[in-house]
């Protein structure tokens, strides 16, 4: 085996945004909460937002900008900009102790006890995360001398975290919604029991929480690719054959397929809802480029 044949044939770009979009990201942000400020004279101040423990975090433009070239957003001052009905601010629990019980109640009244050693964060964060960490661990294993199996490993995981971060996203407002509302339609009922293939739910959730035809969302990139991740998982969990291979060279295309198809589709829809885009799928609409160079 050639020394050539160890390097990883997929390279994964560093950052998520080029320091021109990460300054006018952040100036976007400063603009929130000082209405009119110069981009000049931002780039002088700081963001002040709450953190875990009633404490403060304060960040200045410059860390905040390079926080937004190497996640893609800034958080939490990107989840204060006002309140959202469907993703709100949330804290995690993370605890090394042993035996004790935690009791977690969200915002919207739902309750979960777990015990201790335990990790407990919001889940579309969560999601987020493990579509981040496989891409970077496909890539990692796209050396020949271990014959591509992590490489291939971490990529099915990808397609199962992006079709469960889509999924997660669908949901949650139906979950929240039919708890808030006395009567709420028959079109959120039969959304709160999946039924039906994928396309006839999300038809019915532009319906019910976008007020426009499911084809304004069918002529755009970000449907045909989702619609191409959504295959790749199906080939995982349905597989037509007994044959379950990658091509290396297309891994990079696919890895791709997040920024528009989960990422951008996500904001897509909050855009056709009336609200801002969200941290997450900034997160994922921002991932770094994966190229091929074998």
């Amino acid at each position: 085996m050639t020394k050539a044949s160890r390097r990883p044939l997929l390279e994964i770009g560093k950052y998520h945004r080029n320091a021109r979009d990460a300054e006018a990201y952040v100036h976007s942000l400063f603009l929130e909460f000082e209405p009119g400020i110069s981009l000049r004279k931002a780039k002088t101040g700081r963001l002040n937002t709450p953190a875990p423990g009633g404490e403060t975090r304060s960040v200045s433009f410059v860390d905040a900008v390079q926080e937004a070239r190497e996640t893609g957003t800034v958080e939490p001052a990107r989840s204060m900009l006002g309140h959202d009905p469907y993703f709100p601010l949330s804290f995690g629990i993370i605890s090394d102790t042993k035996g004790a019980t935690v009791r977690i109640t969200s915002l919207y009244g739902d309750k979960v006890t777990m015990r201790t050693p335990l990790r407990a964060m919001a889940i579309h964060g969560e999601l987020a995360g493990d579509i981040l960490y496989h891409r970077k661990a496909a890539c990692a294993g796209s050396a020949y001398e271990d014959a591509f199996r992590e490489c291939a490993c971490h990529l099915r995981s990808y397609y199962l975290a992006c079709s469960a971060m889509v999924e997660v996203f669908l949901y949650r407002p139906v979950h929240f919604e039919l708890q808030l509302q006395a009567n709420p339609s028959e079109g959120l009922k039969r959304l709160g029991q999946p039924s039906g293939s994928f396309e006839e739910r999300l038809e019915l959730w532009v319906h019910e929480f976008c007020g426009q035809p499911f084809s304004t969302v069918k002529q755009t990139a970000e449907w045909s690719q989702l619609c191409e991740l959504r295959r790749a998982r199906n080939s995982i969990m349905h597989p037509p054959d007994v044959v379950l291979g990658i091509e290396v060279k297309d891994v990079a295309r696919q890895l791709n397929l997040v920024r528009r198809g989960v990422g951008g589709f996500m904001n897509m829809l909050r855009k056709m809802q009336g609200y801002r885009s969200l941290a997450v799928a900034d997160r994922l609409e921002t991932a770094p480029e994966v190229r091929f160079v074998g």
